[in-house]
């Protein structure tokens, strides 16, 4: 009786990875009709497979997280060099500008004196 749980639990848990699988909707319903034909050490192939699937997915998904977050990382900090640099020009700018009014009122200045 236990060995028949235990088959009837495999068989659940296969159905359940079957379905949350990435497999196109139309095999998933090819392998839950094959389910009833399937031997319990096929199942349990299945089950493992099924398994190792979803963990290399989760693998592959970590590993492109990791690669997005870099990648944003290096765009954040070159786009606060440039903020950094733009600012910077802006200042010299503006002081430039600053110095040449200073300058053309003392020009100014010294033609009232003459």
């Amino acid at each position: 009786m236990e060995q028949k749980e235990t088959f009837i639990g495999k068989k659940d848990e296969l159905m359940s990875l079957i379905t949350k699988s990435k497999l196109p909707d139309s095999e998933k319903e090819a392998w839950l009709h094959l389910l009833e034909e399937m031997l319990e050490h096929e199942i349990q192939e299945f089950i493992d497979i099924l398994k190792n699937e979803e963990k290399n997915l989760q693998s592959l998904e970590i590993k492109y997280q990791q690669r997005i977050n870099k990648i944003k990382s290096d765009f954040n900090e070159k786009w606060q060099d440039f903020m950094t640099k733009a600012e910077t020009e802006i200042d010299k700018s503006q002081k430039n500008k600053v110095d040449t009014n200073e300058a053309d009122e003392l020009k100014k200045l010294r033609e009232q004196l003459k």
